[in-house]
């Protein structure tokens, strides 16, 4: 066998390989984010090009956006017949160009603004499986020649596995925003209960994220943080209204009444088939009454008992409830007096946390949230001007 031969098929096989990995990845762990960077980078290897772009079709806007641009920093839009990349979203077909700068349809202002110098393209639109375009694929600058026949069939297979990649993102995404919408619902159909604390739950999910993102909690808890946080007082539905909405102190049993949302709260969620990420959210939704002394409820769980995300949900609770009006009085400092149902000052508040850091609330916890007071105020600021426009 002669040595070019030998040579071509080492090469074939070496791009069989790369096609092989990135059909791997359909299947790999990462987040989606991550993953269209890894396919992007594995299509640039496989059709040996300089560098590689995958743009999303916007269907109401009919424009093509970069998800992922290889030498490029910010986004990128294009609308749909603009450019060799928009011509190939409206035809719905490939499009070869040896000589880029010859064809009336290449834009050298992206060149001008990059510093770059486009030579050579190929541009393969991204079908779902039910034949719906969704994107376009796009290889800039065949790195040893001009693009050939086998460059064309493998942006094909290139083209079609990242179409396998989108529809998988995009049925996910539904899935979330779905969920999403749900969860956002229930927290209305509370809110319509008691209109006094409407805005409650969202305040305390933007203090409780505020809190995490301090400390360091990576995405993955930041999110069931946030869906955790939203709920909390999702049992309140299972309390009678003449206890939820009076207008006063509690009695020693209504009291006890009240006090049963947390219980209420776990059940709820316990009964709900949630996604995996989210298995520990009626835990942590049922927690945000727990005492670091053991003093709290439903459980009377104490400092390390209770889930880390709890006490973070916790401290967010304590800062909005003494921070917004209430139909009962509020305690005001060293707890000894009333100050009546309106909101306290913040820098009562504060004092507040702190004198019951490391016995209702985690001190460090309380140390970490008091330690940009300045911000926190900030965003009381705009929490309670965004419910009052």
């Amino acid at each position: 066998m002669a040595q070019d031969e030998i040579s071509r098929l080492k090469a074939d096989l070496k791009r069989f390989r790369q096609v092989q990995e990135m059909a791997l990845l359909l299947n790999s762990p990462s987040s989606f984010d991550d993953l269209f960077q890894s396919i992007v980078h594995q299509v640039t290897q496989i059709t040996e090009v300089d560098r590689t772009s995958l743009f999303l079709l916007d269907e109401s806007g009919q424009q093509l956006w970069t998800k992922v641009a290889q030498g490029v920093d910010k986004q990128i839009h294009i609308p749909v017949g603009v450019g060799l990349a928009g011509k190939c979203a409206a035809q719905r077909q490939e499009i070869l160009v040896h000589d880029v700068a010859a064809h009336p349809d290449f834009d050298s202002s992206w060149d001008d603004k990059l510093g770059y110098k486009t030579k050579t393209m190929l541009c393969y639109p991204v079908f779902n499986r039910r034949g719906e375009l969704k994107g376009v694929l796009q290889m800039i600058n065949k790195c040893d020649d001009l693009f050939n026949a086998q460059d064309q069939e493998l942006a094909q297979v290139c083209a079609a596995q990242v179409g396998v990649a989108l529809e998988n993102f995009q049925l996910l995404e539904e899935l979330r925003q779905g969920f999403e919408s749900f969860i956002r619902t229930l927290v209305e159909t509370l809110d319509a209960k008691h209109k006094l604390t409407a805005g409650h739950s969202h305040r305390v999910t933007e203090y409780s994220l505020f809190l995490a993102r301090k400390l360091g909690v990576d995405e993955t808890h930041l999110d069931l943080l946030k869906h955790a946080a939203l709920l909390h007082d999702l049992g309140k539905v299972a309390v009678p209204d003449d206890v939820l909405t009076k207008n006063g102190r509690f009695t020693t049993a209504e009291l006890a009444v009240m006090q049963s949302h947390s219980l209420w709260t776990g059940r709820i969620l316990g009964r709900m088939r949630l996604p995996r990420n989210l298995t520990n959210l009626p835990e942590i939704a049922s927690s945000h009454h727990e005492r670091i002394d053991g003093g709290g409820y439903p459980q009377g769980l104490a400092n390390g008992a209770i889930p880390y995300l709890a006490k973070i949900i916790a401290v967010a609770d304590v800062f909005d409830a003494l921070s917004s009006r209430r139909d009962y009085p509020k305690y005001a400092e060293k707890l000894a007096t009333d100050s009546g149902c309106g909101p306290l000052a913040l820098s009562l508040v504060f004092d507040i946390l702190q004198q019951n850091a490391g016995m209702q609330l985690d001190a460090e916890l309380v140390a970490t949230f008091l330690r940009d007071r300045a911000e926190v105020e900030q965003l009381w600021h705009k929490l309670h001007a965004e419910e009052d426009a």
